[in-house]
Formats: C-alpha cells, structure tokens, sequence
C-alpha cells in the first residue's frame, strides 16, 4: 500500500515537471517574444517622433528609446540570451528548454527526493524567466523617468533571474546540494 502510494506521488511529480516542460516553458518564450515584437515597434514609432519639432506638448526619453530596443532585442531572442548569460557566468551550456533536463531526471528516477528536486528546480526556472521578463520591462520605464521603475529594481530582477535560472548550479556552488 506505501509503495503503492509512493509510485503515486512520483508519478504526480513527474507529470507537474512535464507539463512545466512542455506546456508552460513554451508558452511563456512565445509570449516573450511577441512583447518583444510589440516593444521594438514602439521603439521605432518612437524614433520617428524624436526629429518631428510639433511634438512640443510630450517629450520623449532618448535613452528610453534606446532602453525600447535594448528590451525588444532581448525579449525576441530569449533562449539565446539565457544560454549567453548561462555560458557567461556560469560556464555551462543550457538547452532551448533546460526543464527538460529535470523532465528526464523524473523519468529515470523513482527516488522522491530527487524528483522533489527536480520539481523544485523547473519551478525556479520559471520564476526566474519570468523575474528577468519584469527587469527587463521595467528597464523601459527607467528610460522615461517613472517611479515605478528604479535602477535597484530593475538590477535585482534581472540577478534574481538569472539566479533563478541558474538555481541548481548555483547551490551546488555554494556546496548545499
């Protein structure tokens, strides 16, 4: 009856890691790079305004239009720049999709511990996709002087991605693996 149970809960956590996988990982990179998209072309509707001398009533930031293509660039190309950041920092080559490392993990292991792990570890990696989305959103609004988006903000977001995405190498760094 336990181990019955046991192969449950394994079974359930391997199906979580799955569907982050293959479900929600692809879904947040195509959202990412349709923002990115929108942003690159405020970006260049932006430019077109910076010559016209009409404009007088709104001024727009150059450096947050330089910010737009900076961010636009980044969100359209961001399974690449993970990888850039990941080789750059970490000295480690990550995959298009790096949960699927933890899927096949979950599948090759029937230890509960591991598989919590791995759980834990495709969810920091979402996180983190999703923290370095916001820094780099919040990087636009640095340019055009708002509250909302400071440069601390912006710095610990983008850290805390990486560090999110990066979590596994990171810990076993620091010797708590």
């Amino acid at each position: 009856m336990f181990a019955e149970e046991q192969k449950n809960h394994i079974h359930f956590i391997h199906h979580l890691i799955s569907n982050l996988a293959n479900d929600l990982y692809p879904l947040l990179t195509t959202i990412s790079v349709l923002i990115g998209f929108v942003v690159l072309i405020i970006g260049f509707m932006r430019l077109t305004k910076h010559g016209k001398q009409q404009n007088m009533m709104r001024h727009y930031s150059p450096v947050s239009t330089i910010f737009h293509f900076i961010a636009g660039a980044m969100l359209i190309s961001i399974v690449p720049t993970f990888q850039m950041l990941e080789g750059t920092f970490f000295q480690n080559t990550l995959e298009a999709n790096p949960i699927l490392h933890y899927a096949e993990v979950s599948t090759q292991t029937l230890d509960k511990g591991l598989q919590l792990k791995s759980l834990f570890f495709s969810c920091a990696i979402i996180i983190g996709f999703i923290s370095l989305l916001r820094g780099l959103i919040l990087l636009i609004k640095i340019g055009e002087g708002q509250q909302e988006g400071s440069a601390s903000k912006v710095i610990t977001h983008i850290i805390a991605g990486i560090v999110g995405i990066n979590a596994h190498f990171i810990l076993t760094y620091f010797g708590a693996l």
